[in-house]
């Protein structure tokens, strides 16, 4: 690998890092909630760089991601990291393997993740400790959260190409 290669590789992900921790940072403004529900947005910027580059890229940042997640979660630190990776190198594979790389993709891959994941961190929260009146939180706060995540994968995945357009060939 040459290095202007190497450079161009540096700094394309980089500015990918850096637009995990802007959507992570939007994500965690407390002003930014509708109802109660609040997005998780790196979601939808790990589904973008898994469309984007492969599912190699879409496990480690979703790691990272995770990792982010995990620092203002209230479930056992260490849930998002592994369900990122895993739903990250998912996503890339799906991509590479069987679907198109498309807006609507984006979306349905990213409201599939955010299904997962809120299931899962709900079931942690909630369905393990036998809370009475779990199901009703899950509609008024899990299924709302899930479904604005969703909404950040168009300007997610409009960002991830643009970016990815900008240092490739």
């Amino acid at each position: 690998m040459e290095q202007r290669e190497k450079k161009i590789l540096v700094i394309k992900n980089l500015l990918y890092f850096l637009f995990l921790l802007l959507l992570f940072v939007i994500g965690e403004i407390p002003k930014l909630d509708v109802m109660g529900a609040k997005a998780v947005p790196v979601i939808a910027a790990v589904v973008a760089i898994a469309m984007a580059e492969d599912n190699l890229y879409g496990g480690i940042y979703g790691f990272i991601a995770g990792l982010m997640v995990d620092t203002y979660a209230a479930h056992i630190f260490g849930l998002a990291s592994a369900v990122f990776a895993i739903l990250g190198f998912v996503s890339g594979s799906l991509v590479i393997y069987l679907l198109q790389d498309n807006m609507r993709t984006a979306f349905i891959l990213t409201l599939a993740f955010c299904t997962v994941y809120g299931i899962i961190c709900h079931y942690v929260l909630y369905g393990m400790w036998e809370v009475e009146g779990a199901y009703l939180f899950f509609f008024a706060h899990t299924v709302p959260t899930i479904l604005l995540t969703a909404a950040f994968s168009f300007p997610a995945y409009w960002a991830v190409k643009r970016i990815r357009a900008k240092f490739t060939d």
